[in-house]
């Protein structure tokens, strides 16, 4: 059987999980869960935390905080300290429990490190990073001539227009791509005489490939969830240059592209604008977990979209009032064919990875299945029904 993984993208938890970053994490969950437990071609694993603690910001957070500029095990020690913040967000929503399919990775480990330089000397003497005055760089003139790079075709994007970006489109990388930065916090490598500090941005390009060897797990992996906007379509293709230099191989069978989650001032979600919004700020309006993934998965879309939370608000309500009935009355929601084909219709949207389609229905009935099955039992639909419904809910609390 083939060990497959699922990628979630690295998270930077600055200070803490936005609901941005739990878009992606939650369409990684809902694609592992779906394929654990109905494709058996597999074995699946699923990178549960992924940590990107290495660069610039947490230098600047440090000297702020304290006034002087930290050393590498000073920062390292601080940057960990921010996991736990992201941490406690995640379990607003999060519905992957920890057990041996689970993969923890952040970019500080030590192996990690040392698997960086020794990658990064392997391009080095391929004579595929070259030097200027102020950094190496990866020389893309040279990886512009090499047609089996720029021709990759095996990947499945969804959606698929970014196609062509990502795979062949070098024109959106104008000048050649610094691999080294100058740095206090990140892996350090000694070229002739001169030492210098690898970007952390190409630990992020490497990652899968660290993954699978690791673990022991096939490669390219199964798929890599991420936003879409214009600096990771430019990552995506930078990836794709990378691994073939380093393996002759694509990154990933399936990479899967949402819009950017909007904040209240209708700009990108992003720390460093000051606009987030966050699950547990979700929590206090929304008091079921279950409720705010629901949330959330009404924000995925190819196109950037605000987190609609007034929406939500009133959508929870009208959902809360109905359930209040329906504990008053009989039911069965087993209509024979009826739910067995609308079953069937969500396996299948998914084996595509179509999150959103049909799902607006499946809070409101896996309540009416849980409510139900307290006096009479499941059915043989109800309960293929609540298996599709905890994928994207998870278990009930």
């Amino acid at each position: 059987m083939n060990k497959v993984v699922i990628l979630n993208s690295p998270c930077l938890p600055k200070k803490s999980y936005h609901c941005g970053n739990a878009v992606s994490q939650i369409i990684s969950e809902i694609i592992f869960s779906f394929f654990s437990k109905f494709d058996n071609t597999s074995e699946f694993y699923y990178v549960n935390d992924s940590w990107n603690l290495h660069g610039l910001p947490f230098e600047k957070m440090y000297c702020d905080q304290y006034g002087i500029i930290g050393n590498y095990k000073e920062i390292k020690e601080f940057a960990e300290k921010h996991i736990q913040y992201a941490k406690e967000e995640k379990r607003f929503f999060s519905a992957i429990k920890q057990d041996s399919y689970a993969i923890n990775h952040s970019d500080t480990d030590a192996d990690f490190v040392s698997y960086t330089v020794e990658l990064f000397q392997y391009l080095y003497k391929g004579n595929y990073i070259k030097k200027n005055a102020e950094d190496y760089f990866l020389d893309l003139s040279i990886v512009s001539t090499n047609k089996k790079i720029n021709n990759i075709d095996n990947i499945n994007i969804f959606p698929s227009h970014h196609a062509k970006t990502i795979t062949n489109d070098s024109s959106m990388i104008h000048n050649n791509y610094a691999l080294t930065k100058n740095r206090v916090f990140s892996p350090r490598i000694k070229i002739g005489n001169t030492t210098c500090v690898i970007n952390p941005i190409f630990q992020s390009f490497i990652y899968p490939l660290y993954i699978s060897k690791k673990y022991n797990i096939d490669y390219p992996v199964f798929a890599q969830i991420s936003s879409s906007g214009h600096g990771m379509l430019k990552w995506h293709y930078l990836r794709n240059i990378i691994s073939h230099l380093l393996s002759q191989n694509i990154p990933y069978r399936n990479l899967i592209l949402h819009g950017n989650i909007l904040g209240n001032d209708g700009k990108r979600m992003s720390k460093y604008s000051n606009n987030i919004i966050q699950p547990s700020d979700l929590h206090k309006i929304l008091p079921d977990k279950r409720f705010i993934r629901h949330v959330l998965i009404k924000s995925i879309s190819d196109n950037d979209l605000p987190l609609q939370t007034q929406v939500s608000f009133s959508e929870f309500n009208k959902i809360k009032n109905k359930l209040n009935l329906l504990q008053q009355t009989n039911f069965s929601v087993d209509n024979g064919v009826i739910l067995s084909t609308f079953i069937n219709e969500i396996k299948n949207s998914l084996k595509f990875f179509k999150i959103k389609k049909s799902f607006d229905l499946l809070y409101l009935l896996i309540r009416k299945v849980e409510l139900r099955s307290i006096h009479t039992g499941m059915t043989k639909n109800e309960t293929e029904l609540k298996k599709i419904c905890e994928i994207f809910y998870g278990n009930k609390e």
